[in-house]
């Protein structure tokens, strides 16, 4: 040991403490790291993924192309799969956001 306790290096320890540090680091350590993978195992998803709601009962979407944008009136229109036009508000913070999807501004 070093001649002013507290101010030695770790290599300055003997090796019964260094040997008792190590022990009681791995006991430690060694529990932690299995409490961690047994955990991450039970918490992982098993089997089927639940499906999560991002819409309210009875909402549907659906695919529309664009046609034009118009941006001093902030409308959109596009058509529907079947050709059938539509037309869209679009609110010009989103449209701001989104000029180069939509060819706003």
């Amino acid at each position: 040991m070093s001649a002013h306790p507290g101010h030695g290096s770790p290599m300055a320890l003997e090796p019964p403490v260094r040997r008792h540090a190590r022990r009681v680091f791995a006991a430690i350590l060694v529990p932690a790291f299995l409490a961690t993978v047994v955990g991450a195992w039970l918490l992982w998803p098993h089997g089927e993924q639940p499906t999560l709601r991002t819409a309210a009962p009875g909402t549907t979407f659906e695919v529309v192309t664009l046609t034009a944008v118009d941006v001093t009136t902030e409308r959109v229109e596009a058509a529907r799969g079947d050709g059938e036009p539509i037309e869209v508000n679009v609110p010009r913070s989103t449209c701001r956001s989104s000029v180069r999807a939509t060819g706003c501004g």
